[in-house]
């Protein structure tokens, strides 16, 4: 390979690499934020938690519907979702792997991460 080709397939990736951030860096601001209000999924969704950077726009109403208890903008906060199943995972192993008790596990680890993040944003 001759150093031109190195040297253009670098400058290729770079390029590449550049685009990507720019696109990861402003794909928040071309996303419509909830500010959470009495929803009762606002802790596991990324309109709700994810860190805002300047300008944002903003749901004039939680969009959650009650009484069809859905929301059909619910975006899943991946890094919160993994966050309840490690807990969860560890009370599981902290009670001797028991069976038929996971739904027990992922409901109380739900609820304690809740509760932490809770804090989290009286603080903030």
């Amino acid at each position: 390979m001759k150093i031109s080709q190195r040297i253009s397939i670098n400058y290729v990736d770079i390029i590449e690499q550049t685009i990507f951030l720019f696109n990861a860096r402003i794909m928040l601001y071309d996303m419509t934020m909830c500010k959470g209000g009495d929803c009762p999924k606002k802790h596991l969704c990324y309109r709700h938690t994810a860190d805002i950077e300047g300008r944002q726009d903003f749901f004039p109403n939680p969009p959650f519907d009650f009484e069809q208890n859905t929301c059909e903008f619910y975006w899943q906060d991946v890094q919160r979702f993994e966050q309840i199943k490690a807990r969860a995972y560890n009370q599981w192993l902290d009670e001797r792997r028991p069976r038929d008790r996971a739904l027990d596990h992922w409901l109380k680890a739900e609820k304690e991460c809740i509760y932490q993040w809770s804090q989290w944003d009286k603080l903030s």
